[in-house]
């Protein structure tokens, strides 16, 4: 399992790359890139920052959220799959309509 999820990941990151490419000017790739990366970057460690306390709040309160056993890493990955599935959604339906630049 572990293997796959590391496969999946190794994709998109790669087509993050591909988007890139097919939306910003080639004179410009390197600053969007490290633009891309720096907001990445930061947003990655605020994310951290967030669930490391959402997962603190729920194991505080015995596991229990909404008066259901749950685990909080169970929790941190529905929120994970929602954030994965609104990411794809914005993709398909916003980034695949702009032009296309042929580079």
């Amino acid at each position: 399992m572990r293997f796959l999820l590391t496969g999946s990941l190794a994709g998109l990151n790669m087509n993050s790359y591909n988007i890139t490419y097919s939306y910003v000017d080639r004179e410009y790739i390197t600053q969007a890139m490290a633009i891309k990366n720096c907001i990445g970057g930061i947003f990655g460690f605020g994310a951290s920052l967030v669930a490391g306390k959402l997962l603190s709040v729920i194991q505080a309160n015995g596991n229990i959220v909404f008066g259901i056993h749950i685990y909080g890493q169970q929790v941190l990955s529905v929120i994970s799959f929602i954030l994965i599935a609104i990411t794809i959604l914005f993709v398909k339906f916003v980034v695949e309509k702009q032009e296309v630049m042929k580079q």
